[in-house]
């Protein structure tokens, strides 16, 4: 009979270990979900705070039928308005997103100059920084600065140079690249003054 009794306790000694080990479990899991949904939440808030600073300012846009639209254009920083252009007519219209397709350019009055080009494949919005015989772009995405020039009769090119340090027989050596130097000398045959001081 004392036998009995001490396995029973035995018993219902282990049994309210295993509770307690499952309700331990239990809540750990339920924190855990818990510390997902708090993370969720807090990212989409952090998503809505980003997109609600908008900075609209005057500009026009000009659609792929080369129509000319004046209105505000939502001022961003430089990789979101290379890949967008919200607009919108007035402070009480609803916004409009366009994309490099079914825009050519779009402009801010006395500021930015945006132009639809191909880039890879892809077309992007260029940020214009000299109009002429040989035009000058440039874009930033997440690998940095590319800059590009283009020239009636050549086309649109990207002017790729890259610096930093290699390393032969572990002594570190500077480098700079050169392609982008035979590019501008191709770009610029006719403008002998301008080519003097690289040539």
């Amino acid at each position: 009979m004392l036998d009995n009794d001490g396995n029973s306790l035995q018993h219902y000694q282990i049994l309210g270990h295993l509770l307690t080990i499952r309700m331990m479990s239990s809540l750990i899991n339920i924190m855990y979900k818990m510390r997902f949904s708090f993370m969720f939440i807090v990212c989409i808030f952090l998503r809505i705070e980003v997109y609600s600073q908008s900075d609209f300012r005057s500009g026009y846009i000009v659609n792929s039928d080369r129509d000319t639209v004046h209105g505000l254009i939502d001022y961003r920083r430089e990789q979101l308005m290379g890949k967008i252009c919200r607009f919108k007519l007035n402070e009480k219209d609803k916004i409009k997103i366009f994309n490099p397709e079914e825009l050519t350019e779009y402009r801010f009055y006395g500021g930015k100059y945006y132009v639809s080009k191909e880039v890879n494949g892809q077309k992007t919005f260029l940020q214009f920084l000299v109009k002429g015989k040989l035009n000058l772009y440039t874009l930033r995405d997440n690998a940095g600065d590319h800059f590009f020039i283009e020239k009636s009769g050549f086309g649109l090119s990207e002017l790729q140079y890259k610096e930093g340090i290699i390393y032969r027989n572990n002594v570190p050596y500077k480098f700079e690249s050169t392609s982008h130097l035979g590019l501008l000398f191709n770009y610029t045959q006719d403008a002998s003054d301008f080519r003097a001081p690289y040539f």
